[in-house]
């Protein structure tokens, strides 16, 4: 059986590229796309996929677009999995995805896309009910075990999202797409 994903991603050469990805794997049928966040949920709903995949931020604002969807979708249909793509490689994004401790989210680097088979790991972590994030392995701030955040003023994420227990939840249920380091395995082991 397959698993059935709606595709949401504003810039078509980005949604033609992962749709075709997708495509190559067996086991993954790409049954919807949408270029904004109102025709995204509208595809979710009608389609009623097994998973999502959504860039962070899209049409009408280029806000968090993505993230919104996310969790609106995984209210409505608690077993449809969010795979939400960003160029932004910050805690405060991914911490406002998954720092609730819900499960079926992911937070995945799209420059990692191209980088194996990280986007379909992640669809298929999802598809099951589990979590995941990706970090670049040069980064200076683990996406996990770093308790760096924007600051309160002038971040909205960090005002609604980085509060102590959803930054244990994020570190307790998002599980890495790529080795971390041993001191961020330790620290978010030891929470």
């Amino acid at each position: 059986m397959s698993i059935r994903v709606v595709l949401g991603e504003d810039n078509v050469l980005v949604r033609e590229g992962v749709r075709a990805l997708l495509d190559s794997f067996e086991d993954i049928e790409v049954v919807g796309v949408a270029a904004d966040a109102p025709s995204l949920l509208a595809e979710a709903e009608e389609r009623r996929p097994d998973v999502v995949v959504t860039d962070i931020k899209m049409p009408p604002n280029f806000q968090l677009e993505g993230i919104d969807c996310a969790h609106e979708i995984r209210s409505k249909h608690p077993k449809t999995g969010v795979v939400v793509l960003s160029a932004h490689d910050d805690e405060a994004y991914a911490i406002a995805l998954l720092g609730m401790g819900q499960s079926g989210l992911a937070y995945l680097l799209k420059d990692r896309i191209a980088q194996g088979d990280e986007l379909v790991r992640a669809i298929r972590e999802v598809a099951q009910g589990g979590s995941a994030v990706s970090r670049r392995p040069e980064s200076r701030s683990a996406m996990i075990g770093s308790t760096a955040l924007p600051p309160a003023s002038t971040s909205r994420i960090a005002r609604t999202s980085s509060s102590p227990c959803a930054i244990r939840s994020f570190r307790r249920y998002a599980r890495p797409l790529c080795p971390l380091p041993r001191s961020a395995i330790a620290y978010a082991s030891s929470s």
